[in-house]
């Protein structure tokens, strides 16, 4: 029985420690911050043009333990990565996730030595047992020589603890296949970043080891942007991350978001201090990055005609170090019974003979469902050709359209074509109208349109010019310039120059 219990606890020691070796990487706690990029002046190991070189056995300075694994030695690679190794591999591509152990990538991707302010360079800092090792990838380039990126690993003596630092990087290319993370002793063991929402502050660990950063033009970070492994005490100035919230509409004007009340899209926001904007999405919802967690943010939504703000009466504050930045939501219920239509549609000028697109765009403005009718009346030189809808009623050159349920909020949309007669001349004008019912509502000016178009055409005058003057000789040479240019105003886009020859000439 004792020998029983004996195996027992060692199979079981087995197993436990089986679970802590896969996950000790991936245990590791992350955290994203606003630190200060400091360049430091260290060793430096590469030379120009250096492309796909790991510098080997180079002193960390201290025993640093990455995950259970403890090395004082590591080989800095230029593709943005170390490896806790005396020799370490040379990849460009699946830096994370191809066949090496071990590794820290910052800013893992094919990077190379152009600029000539270019370096590679580390150095140890500080007194045991608080020292720092920085690996410094100073202004390297994107192999295809773009670009001009700066970062930094940092790693903590005692805590263990791994931080990514970046520059204010210049990211000319589109995008970099990039790799961000750190892997274990087994490719089982890892912690591989990712984003979807091309923001650097919203970043987490993805699942799979292949997961690539999206980095380019418009997914940069801003500089002193850091992302922490472990803890890194004393190095953050500040955190950061997001303030959310919802814009609704409260129905029943009690404050609080309903499972059936819907949120209010493009609804724009701003935030103080910075005079910042954001939008709402399609459902409602909004996020606002901010730098400082220290600082008190003030969310002001802005009014909307014709509704209330319910909750809150005024604007929000929040300051992140203290208080919750989610469910930082506005309540707006609509004023009952405001009757407000309105409706567009552009005069552009009008060429004869030429397919005239008309478009037509309608809007409730209001607080209540309309249903009612929408006119157009044509001048006389034009005539029909479609529209989409098509409309419900033609009398002459008054068309109709009958809408009906236009929720407040909603448009509407017709395609209107109309052909302009070939009589029309240079400068003609047409006069249409456009309707929209009901006319007695709250604004009414905004229901009715008159449509002054101006016909416009191309006129080309022509001029000859023949030498020599006067009488030629028999068997002369007789040169002559057409000159010709457009009057009009519009462009001429076909030009075709005719000259009838008299007989008499070769």
């Amino acid at each position: 029985m004792y020998k029983k219990v004996l195996q027992f606890c060692a199979l079981l020691a087995y197993f436990s420690f089986a679970i802590e070796a896969k996950s000790q990487v991936a245990a590791i706690p992350f955290t994203a911050a606003l630190d200060t990029f400091a360049p430091i002046s260290g060793t430096t190991v590469d030379a120009p043009n250096a492309d796909d070189v790991s510098y080997q056995a180079l002193p960390i300075g201290f025993t640093f333990n990455l995950g259970g694994h403890s090395s004082d030695v590591m080989s800095v690679n230029t593709n943005g990565y170390i490896e806790l190794d005396s020799t370490g591999g040379n990849n460009f591509t699946s830096i994370l996730s191809g066949s090496r152990n071990n590794i820290v990538a910052a800013f893992g991707a094919d990077l190379r030595h152009m600029l000539g302010t270019a370096s590679l360079q580390y150095g140890t800092y500080g007194t045991a047992p608080n020292r720092v090792c920085i690996i410094q990838w100073l202004h390297y380039s994107y192999f295809n020589n773009v670009g001009d990126i700066s970062f930094q690993i940092h790693l903590y003596e005692g805590t263990n603890c791994v931080r990514f630092i970046y520059d204010s990087n210049t990211l000319n290319g589109s995008p970099m296949n990039t790799q961000i993370g750190m892997r274990g002793t087994t490719n089982l063991d890892y912690l591989v970043l990712g984003d979807t929402t091309c923001s650097w502050a919203n970043a987490y660990p993805f699942p799979l080891i292949t997961t690539l950063f999206p980095v380019s033009t418009s997914c940069s970070m801003p500089s002193g942007f850091a992302f922490h492994f472990g803890p890194c005490s004393g190095t953050a100035i500040t955190s950061l991350g997001f303030l959310t919230g919802t814009v609704y509409d409260d129905v029943n004007g009690n404050g609080v978001e309903d499972v059936s009340e819907a949120g209010i899209p493009h609804h724009v926001l701003n935030i103080q201090p910075g005079n910042h904007y954001v939008a709402t999405d399609a459902a409602g919802n909004y996020s606002f990055f901010y730098f400082d967690s220290t600082i008190t943010y003030t969310i002001t939504a802005q009014p909307i005609t014709y509704w209330n703000q319910t909750a809150p009466t005024g604007p929000i504050t929040c300051q992140p170090s203290t208080q919750s930045t989610s469910g930082l939501d506005f309540a707006f219920t609509m004023i009952p019974g405001i009757h407000e239509v309105s409706i567009t549609c552009p005069s552009w000028p009008a060429r004869p003979g030429q397919a005239e697109p008309m478009p037509i765009w309608y809007e409730n403005n209001g607080t209540a469902i309309e249903s009612d009718t929408i006119t157009f009346v044509m001048d006389s030189m034009y005539s029909y050709i479609s529209a989409t809808p098509a409309p419900d009623a033609i009398n002459g050159q008054t068309l109709q359209w009958y809408y009906s349920n236009l929720a407040p909020g909603q448009r509407g949309h017709i395609q209107l074509s109309l052909m302009p007669s070939l009589a029309l001349l240079l400068g003609d004008s047409l006069h249409s109208s456009l309707t929209i019912g009901p006319l007695n509502d709250t604004i009414p000016g905004n229901n009715v349109l008159a449509l002054d178009q101006l016909v416009s055409l191309a006129w080309d005058p022509n001029d000859k010019l023949a030498e020599p003057r006067n009488v030629i000789t028999d068997g002369g040479l007789l040169r002559y310039t057409i000159r010709f240019q457009n009057t009009g105003n519009a462009v001429a886009y076909n030009v075709v120059v005719r000259d009838t020859l008299d007989a008499n000439l070769d």
